[in-house]
């Protein structure tokens, strides 16, 4: 059995960032599953960081409110 599973129409359209904002996005990806409280903090500088360069970045903008709840519960 073959399925073909296509793009529903109301699906945002891919959008391309900045190599900069994207690098840092995983930089502080990186950070973030370090699990330490240094780890959490670096995260977040690397999180506003991609937010600075790419403010529509969705992806560094859900990364950055994680951080800081997670940095909250440390």
């Amino acid at each position: 059995m073959r399925v073909a599973v296509a793009p529903s129409p109301d699906a945002a359209p891919d959008r391309a960032v900045s190599q900069d904002a994207r690098d840092a996005y995983l930089r502080a990806r990186y950070f973030a599953s370090r699990g330490t409280v240094f780890g959490v903090e670096k995260a977040i500088e690397l999180y506003k960081h991609a937010v600075t360069l790419e403010p529509s970045y969705a992806l560094a903008h859900a990364g950055l409110s994680s951080a800081i709840v997670a940095l909250m519960d440390a």
